[in-house]
């Protein structure tokens, strides 16, 4: 449960810095999905399916009972304003996440890079991962400049 929890927090916080739209403290998951598993594959990504289909029936059924609040966990980890709040923009303090969750901080530039940066190098990757990782100021500026 702890490998799902943090590859849904890496992704759901990369996909909000890279759409810019701030994640909603709760929501009802789409139960529907839950009957098919290529669709509930393709809504949660092959890794975090992957997770999600080796759990027991009742860690599967804990999993989406917190997926569906994990949105104010997110944003208290990354001091994130909720999208109820204001669903103009997402912002987050990569200093804050960095100090008070480095392992999902990790995880979560580890997604941005593969996600923003896929076309280039492992090599370059990992030059720009190590730098984000060890400078989460540097992640933030990024970040601020390209919103």
């Amino acid at each position: 449960m702890d490998r799902f929890q943090k590859e849904v927090i890496a992704k759901s916080v990369c996909s909000a810095i890279m759409e810019g739209t701030p994640i909603s403290n709760s929501w009802g998951f789409p139960n529907f999905l839950l009957e098919n598993e290529e669709m509930l594959a393709a809504f949660f990504g092959e890794k975090v399916y992957s997770i999600y289909n080796n759990l027991s029936e009742q860690e599967k059924r804990d999993a989406i009972e917190w997926y569906e609040i994990s949105g104010a966990e997110i944003n208290v980890m990354t001091k994130s304003t909720a999208w109820e709040d204001d669903d103009t923009s997402f912002s987050i303090d990569c200093v804050h996440f960095a100090a008070s969750q480095p392992e999902y901080y990790r995880a979560t530039v580890a997604k941005l890079v593969e996600t923003a940066y896929g076309q280039l190098s492992e090599d370059t990757q990992r030059i720009i991962y190590d730098k984000f990782t060890s400078e989460p100021r540097v992640f933030q500026d990024e970040i601020d400049r390209n919103k």
